[in-house]
């Protein structure tokens, strides 16, 4: 039996960039994790350039790049993009098992 694994990192991420512009896309923009102490999920190129990394304190970022495009995590869209993932899966094989959140 073979097995194929598609592993999702940036999911956080890429649920907001699939709207973003082409020049919005290259400014610094990162998910954050919300809560007490929110913290940095996911973050594009631009914000990783400016030395911004998951697991980063969301204030810390802001302090690297305060022009830093933030949004808290939507795990609804989330859940609805790996639904998305998953069923296009299934023109290769009707085994599709699915494994939060990545």
């Amino acid at each position: 039996m073979l097995w194929a694994c598609l592993f999702l990192p940036s999911l956080p991420l890429d649920v907001f960039a699939r709207a973003q512009s082409p020049v919005d896309a290259a400014k610094p923009f990162a998910v954050g994790s919300g809560g007490r102490t929110p913290r940095i999920v996911s973050a594009n190129a631009g914000a990783r350039d400016a030395g911004i990394h998951p697991g980063q304190l969301v204030s810390a970022s802001l302090a690297l790049a305060p022009d830093l495009a933030l949004r808290e995590r939507d795990p609804d869209a989330e859940s609805a993009a790996l639904a998305a993932v998953a069923s296009w899966a299934t023109q290769f094989t009707p085994a599709v098992a699915l494994a939060p959140p990545d």
